[in-house]
């Protein structure tokens, strides 16, 4: 075989290669990306009981916000597969490693630990309008005190 076929037949196991690994890449993405694969490792009983009983689910508007919608950056950004990969090692390592039972759920629910869970990038996607016609008033008050404290606070 000439060393022109062997270029040639290297270079596109190498295309092959890619292409397989871009579709393994977008599968694996694609089904970790669902509010049931969240669930598998998030074994505490408060957080789908809770989302289920969140603005960011029962609304009058119908839409219902996936859990990757708030608890990851933007889709299609490198920081949205950074994070995913992050988180989901972590969450999987805690899973395999802690007791539940053990776990303080209820100090992972604070204005404080929020920004280490919610990114501001994903909420400014969907709230692009912080004052519509019939926000409450204390809708109005939180919206206020986000755009006053955002950069001071880190929201």
């Amino acid at each position: 075989m000439t060393t022109r076929k062997k270029y040639i037949l290297t270079a596109l196991g190498g295309v092959l290669f890619g292409i397989v690994l871009v579709l393994a890449a977008f599968y694996t993405s694609s089904a970790t990306s669902t509010n049931e694969s969240c669930a598998a490792c998030h074994v505490h009983p408060e957080a789908e009981t809770s989302w289920k009983q969140s603005k960011h689910y029962m609304n009058k508007s119908g839409v219902q916000t996936d859990c990757a919608d708030c608890h990851l950056p933007p889709k299609g950004t490198a920081s949205h597969y950074w994070e995913k990969v992050k988180f989901g090692l972590h969450d999987i390592w805690m899973y395999l490693t802690h007791d539940k039972e053990d776990f303080d759920f209820e100090s992972k629910r604070t204005e404080e630990y929020a920004p280490n869970i919610v990114f501001n990038s994903s909420c400014k996607k969907c709230h692009t309008n912080l004052f519509p016609e019939d926000i409450t008033d204390d809708g109005v008050a939180a919206h206020l005190y986000y755009e006053e404290n955002e950069e001071k606070l880190g929201l």
